[in-house]
C-alpha cells in the first residue's frame, strides 16, 4: 500500500492538483460503477465510515460546516428525500 500511496503522491505533484483531481474523479467513477449496486452501497458506506475522519483531518469546525452546507444540496438532489428517515438516522446521537 505504501508503494501505491507513493505513486499517487508523485503523480499528483507531476500533474498538479487540478488535473490529479480530474483523474481521481474519473477513476473513482469507473471504479464504483464496476460494482453491482448492492456492493456499491456497502463500499461507499465503508469508505465513509473508515475514512471520513481522515478526509476531514486538519479542517476547522467552520470549514467542516461550510463543506457540509455545500454538500447538503447535492445530497438532496441525488437521494429520495421522501424515503429518508432523518430522525432514525440520528437516533444513535441521543
Amino acid at each position: 500500500m505504501r508503494a501505491l500511496t507513493w505513486v499517487v503522491n508523485r503523480m499528483t505533484r507531476i500533474m498538479g492538483p487540478e488535473r490529479a483531481l480530474r483523474v481521481a474523479g474519473e477513476f473513482s467513477v469507473s471504479f464504483v460503477r464496476s460494482f453491482p449496486p448492492e456492493e456499491r452501497v456497502k463500499m461507499l458506506h465503508c469508505l465513509a465510515k473508515e475514512h471520513l475522519g481522515e478526509w476531514l483531518e486538519g479542517m476547522s469546525e467552520e470549514e467542516k460546516a461550510k463543506l457540509m452546507n455545500s454538500l447538503l444540496p447535492l445530497v438532496a438532489k441525488e437521494f429520495p428525500l421522501a424515503e429518508i428517515d432523518i430522525l432514525g438516522a440520528f437516533s444513535d446521537f441521543t
